[in-house]
C-alpha cells in the first residue's frame, strides 16, 4: 500500500469506492513497466487485465490504427471496458513515454468486486452513462 499510496488521490476509481475496495485493488495489482513506443493493449485481444497509470503518458488509438482518440496520464486507467463487459479490446493503447503502470488481472478483479457489489454496480453504471471514465 505504501508503494501505491500516491496513486489513490489521482485515480477516480479509487476515490469512489470503499477503503476496503481500494486497499484490495492496490494490494492485488502488480507493477508493469512500458517503454516509449511499447503497445500495452492491441485491438482485438482478449481482455484479461485492467491498468492504472502511475506515471507516463499513453495514447489510445482508434480502430483505423491511426487516429489518437485520447491521451492518458498519471491517475488514468484503461482496459476496464473489456473486462467489465467481457469483450475483446476495442482500441490499441501505446506508450508515448516511459510508463509505470499497475495491472490487475480479470479473475482477481472479479474476486474483489464479489466482496464489494456496490462498487461493481457503480463501475457498470458509470461506464454505461459516460462510455468511459477516469
Amino acid at each position: 500500500m505504501s508503494v501505491n499510496k500516491e496513486i489513490i488521490p489521482k485515480t477516480n476509481l479509487f476515490n469512489t469506492g470503499s477503503p476496503g475496495f481500494t486497499s484490495e485493488m492496490l494490494r492485488n495489482s502488480k507493477p508493469v513497466t512500458a517503454l516509449k513506443g511499447d503497445t500495452i493493449i492491441y485491438r482485438g485481444d482478449v481482455s484479461e487485465e485492467i491498468y492504472f497509470v502511475k506515471s507516463g503518458e499513453l495514447e489510445i488509438i482508434a480502430e483505423d490504427d491511426k487516429t489518437v482518440v485520447a491521451i492518458l496520464s498519471e491517475g488514468a486507467y484503461f482496459g476496464e471496458v473489456g473486462v467489465l463487459l467481457d469483450m475483446k479490446r476495442t482500441m490499441t493503447v501505446r506508450a508515448l513515454t516511459n510508463c509505470i503502470l499497475n495491472q490487475i488481472k480479470k479473475d482477481t478483479f472479479f474476486k474483489i468486486v464479489e466482496k464489494y457489489p456496490d462498487q461493481f454496480r457503480l463501475l457498470r453504471k458509470v461506464r454505461d452513462i459516460t462510455g468511459i471514465y477516469r
